[in-house]
């Protein structure tokens, strides 16, 4: 995250280019296929000389460190994660689709372009139990908003989830003060991301048990 960080700063001066960005998210989505074959090493010690692998072993630790996950077992339908604007937001939406993988959840990243006319119009949200939209490291209330209302437009009964992935904690002018009904919105860590994603199914399986005795009144 850390290199995606400086990637989308230099973004930001114009000091990255299509082809290089390009690479970038075709280097990220190689390490994503890479840890899908291997088993959760948390702890293991990092020996990887690879930077890359360095950066995939740290952000694992900082994600262990987080309260235990509440259980989402069988969870009925997939997260999709859609980036937000561009190829470093895909950078983003694939690792976090995976580590909601390695937890149990389904989960599957899109492409770039899939909030295109075209493409949005096609997108398939029949089995899909939240859709988050992930932004890396900014995007402004405009942006959110006008994604926000369209997706809300597509799926009107799927709950959207919108994450802009930065230094846990960092608030700015990306923060909306309001977004459609049924959209929340997360700002933090991927790790943050993905407990707020295990506690939304959750609460989503509660609400669908309708045969639940309801809570025990307080004696007196």
């Amino acid at each position: 995250m850390g290199a995606l960080r400086l990637a989308w700063a230099d973004s930001q001066r114009g000091r990255l280019e299509q082809p290089e960005t390009q690479r970038i998210r075709d280097t990220v989505s190689e390490v994503v296929e890479d840890l899908e074959s291997h088993k959760d090493s948390r702890n293991a010690p990092v020996e990887d000389a690879n930077p890359a692998g360095n950066l995939t072993q740290l952000e694992e630790s900082v994600s262990a460190e987080v309260l235990p996950l509440p259980s989402v077992n069988q969870v009925e339908g997939t997260v999709i994660c859609i980036p937000g604007l561009g190829l470093l937001d895909e950078t983003v939406a694939m690792p976090f689709a995976q580590l909601l993988r390695r937890e149990g959840i389904p989960a599957e990243a899109k492409e770039t372009e899939t909030l295109s006319l075209s493409k949005l119009f096609s997108l398939d949200t029949k089995d899909v139990a939240l859709i988050c939209l992930c932004y890396l490291e900014h995007a402004t209330p405009a942006q959110l908003h006008y994604t926000a209302r369209r997706l809300r437009r597509k799926a009107t009964s799927v709950p959207t989830l919108v994450c802009i992935f930065n230094e846990a904690g960092q608030t700015g002018d990306g923060d909306p003060q309001q977004l459609p009904e049924g959209v929340e919105f997360l700002q933090g860590s991927l790790s943050a991301g993905v407990k707020r994603v295990s506690e939304l199914l959750l609460e989503s399986r509660i609400a669908l048990k309708p045969d639940q005795p309801p809570p025990l009144a307080k004696a007196g």
